[in-house]
């Protein structure tokens, strides 16, 4: 029991000197950039949300090397000491009070077919931005691609003043056209990818990740450590990351628009 608690301690004031080094989910959410109101400086934007992923990598690795650390240093008997002092200040109405909040969290986290579940709506948010990229890219499909074949066709010919006409024109309604599917999909206040990730993201801040991290601090409880690993957290920002960069990766299509 003795050595068990001394290494206990050792792993406490451990972790402790190391945990000033770990940036929380909230700091990485903190540093994402806004979404563009506008197709200019979009690389600019998209260099930017690499660097978070890389930053979010980098961190992710950081957590599970050092959680690897503390628990290959705790031995069965250390573990399982860790595990009872979790509970053994709690009376017997707390003790099922806190493992069942628990239990209930991962089971939000996992089943998707219970009604308002965590699992549900991020399932339901995954469909939801798929359908949104499907109708974008068919709309393209239909109206931009023919548009850019007829230009193409009409530049290929011997070029007076017909064809510079018309092929003027041909760009005009390319232009009008891109412009019509960004502000419906990508630019403006009432279009469905800005709607979506202010959505998406007040969900991650005021529903999964605090879940994410509640699970976690009971991991964080019962081997008495000063810090939470963030993990999982992490992972649903990388996620929504990920999302963001594929959207915005369309505003790069708009050469014309502007000019």
């Amino acid at each position: 029991m003795k050595k068990a608690i001394v290494l206990l301690m050792a792993i406490f004031f451990g972790v402790a000197a190391i945990a000033q080094n770990y940036r929380t989910p909230e700091s990485f959410l903190s540093r994402i950039p806004a979404y563009p109101t506008t197709y200019k400086n979009v690389q600019v934007l998209l260099d930017s949300l690499g660097l978070q992923e890389k930053a979010i990598q980098d961190a992710q690795k950081g957590y599970a090397e050092a959680q690897k650390k503390i628990m290959s240093s705790m031995d069965q008997a250390a573990q399982e000491q860790a595990y009872k002092k979790l509970y053994q200040d709690l009376d017997s109405n707390k003790r099922k009070e806190m493992m069942q909040s628990q239990q209930q969290d991962m089971q939000n986290l996992t089943d998707t077919a219970k009604k308002d579940g965590v699992a549900k709506k991020m399932k339901s948010m995954d469909n939801e931005f798929g359908g949104a990229m499907a109708a974008y890219n068919a709309e393209v499909r239909k109206t931009i691609v023919p548009l850019d074949s007829a230009i193409s066709a009409e530049m290929a010919k011997t070029t007076d003043k017909s064809n510079t006409d018309k092929l003027s024109g041909l760009i005009s309604k390319r232009t009008t056209a891109y412009q019509d599917i960004m502000y419906r999909y990508l630019i403006g206040e009432k279009a469905i990818f800005p709607v979506f990730f202010t959505n998406y993201l007040a969900y991650l801040k005021g529903t999964l990740i605090p879940m994410l991290d509640r699970i976690e601090m009971a991991q964080t409880k019962i081997f008495n450590l000063s810090y939470t690993p963030h993990a999982n957290a992490l992972g649903a920002i990388e996620g929504y990351i990920g999302k963001y960069k594929i959207a915005i990766q369309n505003l790069k299509d708009f050469k014309e628009w502007g000019k």
